[in-house]
């Protein structure tokens, strides 16, 4: 015995994807997301009952089930039914839940923002490549509506995404001018001629595209013959703090040139190398003038 009624079962969408945070992407990265969504039409069926009229959904229907146990069944297209076998027809009333293994409606960016280059489709896969992000990570708030023949269900959703971790870099205009070491041959900048006692201040001007700068890693230059006047590091009392080189030049600094590479923690490239100059003292000389 067949559904008597015509009345078509109206299917209602459940999210399956909690309304949260449900990604973490980086600026370049490829996104394939999808949002899940379950669809089931729920009857009380009558007694003798063997069948339910679907509609347009009877191709995408994966179980009936009755009173919570599963049935077999077929599908039958010309009519837009389910029919399961009449040895398994209705003795009582029953609750019949028919669910759907694919999409009867689709989807849609209601409002909101997803992240550059992102977009999703009707079938709710959220798609694309990450562009054109800044640091640091940024909550992109979105609502995705999803629409089918009788009902419209809205969620909220959250993406964050960050930019790609560009190497840091120093301003090149304060790697200007550069010198050539003639001893070991590399190239270098100066940066000052100070005396002993004096004091000096310079922030390194350094540029990251991620916003977040790096630390550092400051190195001695090596290698210089004894007594050349030419050492591998910061003189002393001097010393690095965030991005400034500060401090006053020790009263016993030996005179000479000191060289040292700064390398940044991200670069990924060689270092710069700078030199500070330290002048020797001038001496007193205690002259006598003679009598005439």
């Amino acid at each position: 015995m067949t559904n008597p009624t015509n009345d078509v079962l109206s299917f209602n969408a459940v999210y399956v994807t909690p309304s949260s945070e449900i990604a973490r992407v980086r600026e370049e990265e490829s996104v394939n997301l999808y949002i899940d969504i379950q669809e089931t039409g729920t009857l009380i069926g009558f007694i003798g009952q063997t069948s339910v009229h679907v509609g347009d959904a009877v191709s995408l229907v994966s179980s009936v089930t009755v009173d919570g146990v599963s049935i077999p069944f077929t599908k039958q297209l010309t009519d837009k039914r389910v029919y399961w076998d009449v040895s398994l027809a209705l003795a009582r009333a029953a609750t019949i839940v028919v669910t759907l293994g694919d999409l009867s409606g689709s989807f849609s960016l209601l409002n909101g923002t997803l992240p550059p280059g992102l977009s999703i489709t009707p079938k709710g896969l959220i798609t694309g490549r990450v562009t054109n992000i800044t640091a640091p990570p940024e909550p992109y708030s979105f609502t995705v509506r999803y629409k089918n023949t009788s009902h419209t269900h809205d969620r909220r959703f959250v993406i964050f995404a960050e930019g790609k971790d560009y190497p840091a870099f120093f301003n090149p205009d304060q790697l200007q001018p550069q010198e050539k070491e003639t001893e070991l041959g590399f190239s270098y900048r100066s940066l000052a001629t100070l005396n002993r006692g004096e004091g000096y201040a310079l922030t390194l001007d350094i540029y990251d595209p991620d916003g977040v700068l790096p630390g550092f890693v400051l190195r001695k230059v090596t290698g210089f013959r004894p007594n050349s006047g030419k050492f591998g590091g910061l003189p002393n009392d001097l010393e690095i703090v965030g991005q400034t080189i500060q401090g006053v030049v020790a009263a016993d600094a030996c005179p000479g040139k000191y060289f040292f590479e700064v390398v940044l923690n991200d670069s990924g490239r060689d270092g710069a190398i700078f030199m500070i100059e330290i002048l020797a003292p001038i001496a007193s000389v205690i002259g006598v003038i003679p009598h005439v």
